[in-house]
């Protein structure tokens, strides 16, 4: 969807949820009866790039009433639930590029601007206060509490886990279990608040009396985009329209996106977490802990512990009747 705009602040505080009521001057879609763009897209893994290209009636009508106003491109994307995804600091860049020629020149005009989505994991190892417990017996739920939902996982391999959605309900979330070894890895979450409820342990042992709350406070990225201005646009010629960097007039105008990043943290309970990498991306992963205590077990019941118990009950019980009656004796005297 393209989205015209009278301000940049109009332009700013929109977004693709509500484009239709933002009080744009024109909204267009690709699917329009006459396009006033074309969508194309590269191949995922090789190319992962999508194209807008306007078409001659957009040309038309954006010289003819939009020359001078804001253009917005909105699109949604996923983000893949596989190991592809970088976890950390590094992030997933998000890259787009403006490119576009004046008639009177011969050469290309490039703005170029950057998204970074990043993305993060729990490493947990489940422990048990006797090293004897089955770990693979241990289940979780978790739940974002910043947005109120319960994460729903697909299963790689013993332990490890791709976050692929979301539930507004409990007994649909999924249930996290750790390997054998009681490692628990879960690839995927979002910066934001959660909290791990344990629903099943292994037989003998403790539930954990209430949810551990993880904080995941997300990498900050402070970016500057390029800009156009007469020495810092960044341009290629019009003989070579592939390139990424052009020469216009013989000279290299370098102008890049620069990005400043402040690192991701995060707390288990309100205790500052150690974060682990991801191949070279820092804070990717949460590093937890959980340990099941053994429980305390009372004898059966209809068991020889508990006809003793009953037995001395009765026996006590005696011994009061017979010294109240002893000394109901001495005060009649």
């Amino acid at each position: 969807v393209i989205a015209i705009y009278e301000t940049k602040d109009a332009a700013d505080r929109t977004n693709v949820n509500n484009v239709e009521k933002s009080g744009a001057l024109a909204v267009w879609k690709s699917s329009d009866t006459d396009p006033k763009f074309a969508a194309t897209y590269g191949k995922s893994g090789d190319d992962p790039a999508m194209k807008i290209e306007m078409t001659k009636a957009g040309l038309k009508e954006l010289n003819k009433k939009y020359s001078d106003k804001y253009i917005v491109v909105y699109y949604t994307a996923k983000v893949n639930t596989d190991d592809s995804v970088i976890l950390g600091d590094k992030g997933n860049s998000n890259d787009v590029s403006l490119t576009w020629k004046r008639t009177n020149t011969n050469y290309y005009d490039i703005l170029k601007d950057k998204c970074i989505v990043y993305s993060y994991g729990y490493d947990l190892t489940k422990k048990f206060s006797d090293s004897k417990g089955d770990a693979t017996k241990v289940k979780f739920v978790v739940k974002n509490k910043t947005d109120n939902y319960y994460l729903v996982a697909r299963a790689d391999r013993a332990g490890v886990y791709q976050v692929t959605g979301k539930s507004a309900k409990e007994a649909d979330a999924t249930q996290f279990s750790p390997s054998s070894d009681g490692k628990l890895v879960i690839n995927g979450i979002e910066g934001d608040e959660y909290g791990f409820t344990e629903t099943h342990s292994d037989a003998g042992y403790s539930l954990l009396k209430k949810e551990v709350i993880i904080k995941v406070k997300e990498t900050k990225a402070d970016i500057t985009p390029t800009e156009a201005n007469i020495t810092g646009i960044q341009s290629k010629s019009d003989a070579d329209s592939t390139a990424n960097d052009g020469v216009p007039n013989g000279a290299v105008l370098k102008n890049d996106v620069t990005v400043q990043t402040t690192a991701a943290s995060a707390t288990v309970d309100e205790t500052k977490a150690t974060m682990t990498k991801h191949d070279d991306s820092g804070n990717a992963y949460i590093n937890m802990q959980i340990t099941n205590q053994k429980q305390f077990m009372l004898p059966m019941t209809g068991g020889a512990g508990n006809y003793l118990l009953i037995i001395a009950g009765v026996v006590v019980a005696g011994c009061g009747i017979l010294i109240l009656n002893k000394n109901r004796g001495r005060s009649q005297r």
